[in-house]
């Protein structure tokens, strides 16, 4: 998957409000290349960098 694809997944699940805000900022960190694969908890009350943080790792 890209971080488009986890990006709209997660507008879509309702996590993050704006697909492209969250791909801007993962490129803007140099971490869209460095998405995990997994399964992760996340929730609409974390902040892009916790979620960049989380699936990252």
């Amino acid at each position: 998957m890209t971080s488009s694809d986890i990006s709209s997944f997660l507008e879509q699940a309702g996590i993050i409000q704006n697909k492209q805000d969250f791909e801007d900022y993962l490129v803007a960190q140099d971490l869209s290349g460095h998405i995990q694969i997994g399964q992760y908890e996340l929730n609409s009350t974390m902040t892009m960098k916790q979620i960049a943080e989380t699936i990252t790792k």
